[in-house]
C-alpha cells in the first residue's frame, strides 16, 4: 500500500506551525514545531544508516567466520543502488522497513557456532560504531574543553545517532518474529536464542539457502532454465525442503510449464499446512490456473479460491494482491479489481517488478476499456505499451489475451 506518513508528518507540522503563529504571534512557539520535524527527519536518516551498519555488520562477522555473503539487501521497496563486488551484490533501496543479508554457500563446519557470530554481528557493528562516536566526543571535550560550549545542535544531532541506534539494537535483540511482505520470519534475537537448538532439517535449510539466493538471481535474469536446474539442484540435497519447492515453481510458470506447475504445487499444500510460506503455494496455484483459464473459462473458478486462500493469509505482498485484482478483473468484478490494484501501484513512480509491476498497469488498462472508460485505459496502456517483461515467458500469455480481448486497446 502506498506509504504518505513522512508527507503527511511534514504536512501536520508545518500546519500546526503556522496554526501556532496566528494564535500566539510567536515565531519562537512556532519555529519550535519545525524543530521537532526536523528531530525526526535526522532520526529516520539515522536509522537508514543504522540499517546499513546492522546489515554489513553482518556480512562482515560472516566473513570473519568464512562465510560468503550474497546478497545484502537495505530497505524494500524501489531499487535506487545496485552494485556487485565480488560475489556479493549490494541493493539499496528506498524503503526504511529494515534489510537482509544473505549468506553463499558455506561448509558445515561448527555451523552453529559460525551462525550465531555471524548473526551477532548485525548488533556488535552498531555498538561498535555507537562506543567509536562517545570516544571520539569525549576525546575532543578532553583536549578542548571548551568545544561543544555553543554546539548543542551537534551534540542534539549525536545524541539522536545514539537513540536510533539503540532503538535498533533493542528492537533486534528482544526476540519475535517480524513480517516481511507478508511471511513472519524470526528477527536476530529469535535466531540468537535458538540457533544452537535448531535441529538437522534447518541446518540443512540454512546449507541451502546461498543455493537458493543464486536461483533466485536467475529468475530476476529471467534465465528460467538455469533457475531451474538450480532450484532441482537444491532438492537432491534435501528433498523436504519447501522454498526450493515453490521458487521451483515460479521458474516452471516462467517457462509456460503450467501443468507441471500445478502438479508440484498441488503437492505442496498438505506439506505446508500452517507454514507461512503457503501464501506463495496459493498465489502461485491462483496465477498458474488464471494463465489456464485465458482460454478454459473453468479455470478461473479455482484461480479465485486460491487467491481468496492467499489474500487471506496476507494483504501486504504485492504479487499476492496483484494476483488477486488480475482474477477479479478477469471474473468481471471490475471495480473490487480496480480498486486492489490502485491501492498498490502508483502511475508516479517507475515501472518495477517488484513494488509497481506492469501487469498491473496492464490489467487496469484492461479493466476501464471494460467499463468503456476509455480515457483511463489508455492513460495505464501508455505506462507500459512499450514494456519488454510483459512480451516474454507466461506475461506474454496474459499480454496477447488481453489485446485481442480489447482489439490493442
Amino acid at each position: 500500500m502506498k506509504n504518505n506518513f513522512t508527507q503527511n508528518l511534514f504536512l501536520g507540522i508545518l500546519l500546526a506551525s503556522f496554526v501556532s503563529f496566528l494564535l500566539t504571534r510567536n515565531i519562537d512557539f512556532s519555529l519550535s514545531f519545525l524543530l521537532i520535524f526536523l528531530y525526526i527527519l535526522i532520526f529516520c536518516g539515522f536509522l537508514y544508516i543504522d540499517i546499513i551498519i546492522h546489515e554489513f555488520g553482518h556480512a562482515i562477522a560472516g566473513w570473519i567466520v568464512k562465510i560468503p555473503i550474497k546478497r545484502i539487501t537495505i530497505g524494500f521497496g524501489h531499487n535506487i543502488f545496485k552494485y556487485k563486488f565480488n560475489e556479493t551484490t549490494l541493493l539499496i533501496n528506498q524503503g526504511l522497513q529494515g534489510g537482509l543479508t544473505y549468506p553463499g554457500i558455506f561448509s558445515p563446519n561448527f555451523l552453529r557456532l559460525r551462525y550465531f557470530f555471524f548473526t551477532l554481528g548485525g548488533v556488535g557493528l552498531q555498538v561498535m560504531a555507537m562506543a567509536l562516536v562517545i570516544v571520539i566526543i569525549s576525546a575532543i571535550k578532553s583536549i578542548y574543553p571548551l568545544a561543544f560550549n555553543n554546539a548543542s545542535l551537534f551534540l542534539t544531532i549525536v545524541n539522536i545517532f545514539l537513540f536510533s541506534n539503540f532503538i535498533l539494537i533493542f528492537f533486534n535483540l528482544l526476540p519475535f518474529k517480524v513480517n516481511m511482505m507478508g511471511v513472519s520470519i524470526p528477527n536476530d534475537g529469535l535466531q540468537l536464542l535458538t540457533i544452537f537448538f535448531i535441529n538437522q532439517q534447518k541446518i540443512q535449510e540454512i546449507l541451502l539457502s546461498g543455493k537458493i539466493i543464486e536461483g533466485m538471481e536467475y529468475l530476476e535474469e529471467n534465465d528460467f532454465q538455469k533457475a531451474e536446474l538450480i532450484f532441482r539442484e537444491c532438492l537432491v540435497n534435501n528433498s523436504t525442503s519447501l522454498i526450493p519447492k515453490i521458487n521451483l515453481s515460479v521458474a516452471l510458470i516462467r517457462q509456460q510449464k503450467i501443468d507441471e506447475a500445478i502438479i508440484l504445487l498441488s503437492k505442496l499444500i498438505t506439506e505446508s499446512d500452517k507454514n507461512p510460506m503457503q501464501l506463495f503455494i496459493f498465489n502461485n496455484l491462483a496465477w498458474s490456473y488464471l494463465i489456464k483459464g485465458l482460454n478454459q473459462r473453468e479455470f478461473l473458478n479455482l484461480a479465485d479460491n486460491y487467491s481468496a486462500q492467499a489474500i487471506k493469509i496476507s494483504n501486504q505482498h504485492i504479487y499476492v494482491v496483484g494476483t488477486r485484482a488480475c482474477v477479479l478483473i478477469e471474473l468481471g468484478k471490475l471495480d473490487e479489481g480496480i480498486n486492489l490494484l490502485k491501492g498498490h501501484i502508483s502511475l508516479n513512480q517507475a515501472i518495477n517488478e517488484a513494488t509497481n509491476p506492469a501487469l498491473g498497469f496492464l490489467y487496469l488498462a484492461y479493466a476501464y476499456y471494460l467499463k468503456g472508460n476509455r480515457q483511463q485505459s489508455q492513460k495505464y496502456w501508455q505506462k507500459i505499451n512499450n514494456n519488454e517483461d510483459l512480451k516474454s515467458s507466461e506475461h506474454r500469455l496474459v499480454f496477447d489475451h488481453i489485446l485481442e480481448k480489447t482489439n490493442y486497446l
